[in-house]
């Protein structure tokens, strides 16, 4: 049996979960103080592991996503911003560990002031890399564009590369070198999305 992996978000330093303030607790933060908690369940035991928490804390970090290279590194990415309910953009911020008890420091997968990049989902690639894509708001029209980065043995990702589709593209789901997305087809018709496949 394969260790399984489970990452969830996880707002229980919040002083005020959920809502923006009290008379107890103060103001409180918007959004929440989330952070990214993961646990997992190494072969052939019953119990999962003590979870870790990973992230920033004075970050909201959200939407977890795992992935194992083809050399066991674990790596693990999440949207991430600052708690401020707005005038600061959505980021992907990602860590890795080589034995599951040890991480990295968190690094930007892609951060940009001018620019909004969220949902990241995760996938080793055919080179036993790991891949992240993300729906990316960096274009010069009103389209959301999918984007794909690379982790390289050194813990660094690669530029992010938009995929040109005429379309908004959104909900990436990379698997091995492909990666598939919803597209709002150039946007003529008010109908359910076609699927895509983009190859990295």
């Amino acid at each position: 049996m394969a260790m399984s992996t489970l990452a969830w978000q996880d707002n229980r330093h919040e002083a005020d979960p959920l809502w923006t303030g009290s008379a107890i607790s103060g103001e409180g933060s918007d959004p929440d103080d989330w952070q990214i908690r993961l646990s997992r369940l190494p072969a052939n035991f019953a119990q999962w592991t003590t979870p870790v928490e990973l992230g920033v804390p004075d970050r909201a970090d959200r939407h977890p996503a795992v992935a194992y290279s083809a050399r066991n590194r674990l790596v693990v990415a999440s949207d991430s911003k600052p708690l401020d309910a707005s005038g600061a953009n959505l980021a992907i911020q990602s860590a890795y560990s080589d034995n599951g008890a040890d991480w990295s420091a968190p690094v930007a997968v892609f951060e940009d002031t001018e620019a909004m990049s969220r949902f990241p989902r995760l996938a080793a690639g055919s080179d036993g890399e790991v891949r992240a894509a993300r729906y990316d708001g960096r274009s010069t029209d009103w389209r959301r564009r999918v984007a794909t980065s690379e982790l390289g043995a050194d813990g660094s990702w690669s530029a992010g590369r938009l995929t040109m589709s005429p379309s908004s593209s959104t909900w990436p789901a990379p698997a091995s070198d492909a990666l598939v997305f919803s597209s709002t087809r150039a946007a003529k018709r008010l109908q359910r999305d076609p699927l895509r496949r983009w190859r990295f």
